[in-house]
């Protein structure tokens, strides 16, 4: 299960690479942050926001996707949830991880307003797809918006069918993880969620 998290984790915030950065680089990068966003050292972990200014600032974001993520979390952990969310901002990639957040202090009607864009945005790419893996990626982000809009699953896939983006056949076909609101919250800020942060 924490594999299939994990690799879930991966693609849905862009942790691959282009030709630019090598395997052996986007390991040492994978490797010191997991080390920085699993400490409590409060130095190591602003040393860690600094080392991914600098990325971001040599413009790495292209190669390594989850740059801006990657600051948020931690910038999460220091309990700086203003500025977390200023740098979710920066990257539209990272609107559902902003929606996750916005849940996550409280503020619904923020998660709501980013996580309505996002349903109409994968409506239309659904609409337009042709290629049944990346329908289904696009189903599954659609199943994760879903549930962070606390709504029910079922009547998505029912309205997507009646309006003749999905057909039954197509769904019941679709091989998608759906997993409780919470977990996926998890799945997204780490275990830190509904406890206080660091300070």
């Amino acid at each position: 299960m924490k594999i299939v998290l994990l690799i879930l984790v991966l693609i849905m915030f862009g942790c691959d690479k282009t030709e630019k950065l090598s395997d052996e680089e986007l390991k040492e990068y994978l490797y010191f942050f997991h080390e920085v966003n699993t400490s409590n050292d409060r130095d190591k972990i602003i040393s860690g926001i600094e080392y991914i200014d600098s990325l971001i600032e040599n413009g790495m974001e292209k190669d390594i996707h989850s740059l801006y993520y990657n600051k948020a979390q931690l910038l999460y952990k220091l309990g700086d949830y203003k500025d977390a969310i200023e740098t979710l901002k920066k990257d539209k990639a990272q609107e559902l991880n902003l929606a996750a957040l916005y849940i996550i202090l409280d503020d619904e009607k923020e998660a709501k307003d980013v996580l309505d864009i996002l349903y109409q945005r994968y409506k239309t790419y659904l609409k337009k797809e042709r290629d049944k893996e990346k329908r289904n990626d696009i189903v599954q982000m659609l199943a994760y918006i879903s549930i962070l809009s606390d709504k029910n699953i079922d009547e998505i896939w029912e309205n997507l069918i009646k309006e003749g983006i999905l057909s039954r056949q197509e769904q019941e076909r679709m091989s998608i993880y759906i997993p409780a609101r919470e977990e996926l919250l998890k799945g997204i800020w780490g275990n830190e969620v509904g406890l206080p942060s660091p300070r």
